[in-house]
């Protein structure tokens, strides 16, 4: 019995499979071009290469099994949204694509400030305030946080400061 998975995981660890088998034949260079092995050689990459550009046409979401050992970073860093080396996402997230909305890291009171930027652009820390009822302390707290890890972007010093989508 299979187990109920969308059609995608099952092509992306056949993929992963054929590719472990391939690269575990590394070792002799002479497999790869001996008589048949070479036909079934090209014929795996060649699957391989097909099943990719189908799946790369739409891109693989992979997010949905976030539970099962950090697949939800692997999908981020496979769709280049992680910064290298730092964990923080880079600029040009969008919280609009398909999947999981958000990642875990984002508390619900940030989720409406994510809200609100996507509606309306800029938000200070008063209206922070305000829309979250939190104390100042708390809205500064959370926009540095989104700040710090890349998902917003402080412009201004003092009084003036807002923030933005990066």
């Amino acid at each position: 019995m299979l187990p109920d998975l969308p059609l995608e995981v099952i092509l992306w660890s056949l993929v992963g499979g054929l590719v472990r088998i391939l690269l575990s034949y590394l070792r002799s260079p002479l497999f790869f071009w001996s008589g048949r092995n070479a036909t079934i050689t090209v014929l795996a990459s060649l699957f391989v290469g097909v099943i990719a550009a189908l799946l790369m046409k739409r891109g693989p979401e992979i997010s949905f099994v976030a539970g099962l050992g950090g697949f939800d970073a692997l999908n981020l860093a496979y769709r280049g949204l992680m910064r290298k080396g730092t964990g923080m996402m880079a600029p040009g997230l969008s919280f609009t694509e398909p999947g999981p909305r958000y990642p875990d890291w984002v508390l619900p009171r940030q989720r409406k400030v994510l809200d609100y930027l996507m509606k309306y652009g800029r938000i200070g820390n008063d209206e922070y305030q305000k829309m979250a009822k939190v104390s100042h302390r708390t809205a500064s707290y959370d926009l540095e946080q989104l700040a710090g890890k890349g998902v917003l972007r402080r412009n201004g010093n003092g009084r003036g400061t807002y923030c933005t989508l990066t």
